[in-house]
């Protein structure tokens, strides 16, 4: 996953986070406090490195894989990025939204553990016989 991606999504949360809350509340800075703008764009990229390093703390796979679960790694990875990074900037700006991104980050980090470490099984290759 790109910065630019991250940024996208970030924005893409806290534009709709803050739209439904200021639908709910008559607070109408609400929404610019929410907003990720470009300014908080070096705030967001050390979130972004902090989702890296939780991400090879917590992943150390020893083998190859498939190259299909590859791919599906690869895709929890940017979902876990979105989620944490957007937890972790709602925690400076709105904590009471932070805690849904937050559990969602945590529940990708255990499906990515689940990914990574699932148990393959070693089945054996059956052959057609030969009919020559």
């Amino acid at each position: 996953m790109n910065t630019d991606t991250l940024l996208t999504e970030v924005a893409k949360n806290a534009a709709y986070i803050a739209t439904r809350r200021k639908a709910a509340v008559d607070d109408p800075s609400r929404y610019d406090r929410l907003m990720a703008v470009d300014g908080d764009k070096e705030l967001l990229l050390r979130l972004y490195d902090d989702a890296l390093n939780e991400i090879s703390r917590s992943l150390a796979i020893p083998y190859t894989l498939p190259p299909r679960m590859e791919v599906l790694l690869e895709q929890e990875k940017g979902r876990f990025i979105i989620a944490y990074v957007t937890a972790h900037w709602l925690q400076t700006v709105s904590p009471e939204d932070a805690a849904y991104y937050d559990l969602l980050a945590m529940r990708l980090l255990d499906h990515l553990c689940e990914i990574a470490y699932r148990k393959r099984e070693n089945r054996p290759v059956r052959r057609r016989p030969n009919p020559f």
